[in-house]
């Protein structure tokens, strides 16, 4: 085509550390993945989050999203379970805030020294599922792909 891009959107956003390296060393300016969210000013270059559209999406409502600014946001999966959600916000201020896990319902926890932990058994319903922490027009998330059989 007779120039190099200067962006890349991981394939249905996915990806993990080595796929994330391979791609760095090509030199992309800015790579999007397809965690819901926003950007800011704390986000990464090689980690811009999207949002996906369908056919019901609101755009004006999507836009009104912002970025929860995360120091740390861990899931625990086991079989296939999520365990555990730990994450450490910036914010102190914030006393509580939503969780939702792909095909599950949103659950309030309360915050504690700015620490959320969230221990639960809900099961990967997909073999693409969303954690999302959630205070107020703010959210922060995490991909999570279900385990095949074979441990792949």
């Amino acid at each position: 085509m007779g120039f190099k891009a200067k962006s890349y959107a991981y394939p249905y956003g996915e990806f993990d550390s080595n796929v994330e390296t391979i791609i760095r060393k090509e030199g992309f300016d800015y790579i999007c993945n397809q965690n819901a969210g926003a950007v800011a000013p704390f986000s990464t270059p090689y980690s811009i989050e999207r949002i996906a559209m369908g056919e019901d999406t609101s755009i004006k409502s999507k836009l009104k999203t912002r970025a929860l600014q995360v120091e740390t946001f861990n899931v625990t999966v086991l079989d296939n379970t999520i365990e555990h959600v730990e994450a450490v916000l910036t914010d102190k201020t914030i006393k509580s805030v939503e969780v939702y896990i792909t095909g599950h319902t949103w659950e309030r926890v309360k915050v504690n020294n700015a620490k959320v932990s969230y221990n639960t058994k809900k099961v990967l319903k997909n073999e693409r599922s969303r954690v999302i922490i959630k205070a107020d027009d703010k959210i922060a998330s995490k991909l999570i792909m279900k385990r095949k059989k074979n441990g792949q």
